[in-house]
């Protein structure tokens, strides 16, 4: 994926209907467990828009969803659906939650969350997502 500058990010979230990026590639042994066909990460504009407004996450949250998928937990707590939980260090830790799910026959996969956290919230998924053995993969750090 293409880092977007702000100019562009801005465009993009003034798109309107039909708007639609691909924002991360999803590994194949991630998306047969939802499952989905694409590996390609779609985000709908309207979407952006709310990371935008209601979470203040801007251009820089598009890169960042490749990391998380790349280097947080994923847990699959819903059918169609994987959780990513990621805590990001810099300069003091930041915790994120990143939602996807398969749509349209498996044949799409759309990016449904992504939103800050608090380190509580997230202990508690992974709490509860290795209770109830829905844990996929473990955080990797780089």
């Amino acid at each position: 994926m293409r880092f977007l500058t702000h100019r562009q990010y801005m465009r993009f979230l003034q798109g309107g209907a039909g708007n639609i990026r691909v924002v991360a590639f999803l590994p194949g042994a991630l998306a047969a467990r939802m499952p989905t066909l694409s590996t390609d990460v779609k985000l709908d504009g309207d979407y952006a828009r709310k990371i935008w407004e209601k979470h203040r996450l801007g251009h820089e949250a598009l890169g960042l969803i490749q990391t998380i998928i790349d280097h947080g937990w994923c847990t699959a707590s819903r059918p169609h659906q994987l959780d990513f939980l990621y805590v990001s260090s810099d300069p003091k830790p930041r915790y994120f939650v990143l939602g996807l799910k398969a749509a349209r026959r498996g044949t799409e996969t759309w990016v449904t969350t992504l939103h800050p956290t608090d380190e509580t919230d997230l202990r508690r998924r992974l709490r509860r997502a290795r209770k109830r053995d829905e844990l996929i993969k473990t955080a990797s750090w780089t």
